[in-house]
């Protein structure tokens, strides 16, 4: 694997990590506040981090990013 490679994917789960934990300080602050717009903000955040994650994977393994979700 290229040292490209590697970097992207790097950025890729620390891109995935950073969704994920702001998907759930929205999500918290959603259900303190009934906020179901910020509820459903934290879902999108979440799917980000599984898209993110999942370009990593894809990378890795055939040194290839998705055009498409």
């Amino acid at each position: 694997m290229s040292r490209f490679v590697e970097e992207r994917i790097k950025i890729y789960l620390e891109d995935a990590r950073e969704f994920i934990e702001e998907a759930c300080e929205e999500f918290e602050k959603g259900v303190r506040e009934s906020n179901t717009t910020k509820i459903r903000d934290s879902a999108e955040k979440a799917w980000n981090a599984v898209i993110q994650a999942s370009n990593a994977l894809i990378l890795k393994y055939t040194d290839r990013v998705p055009s498409s979700h």
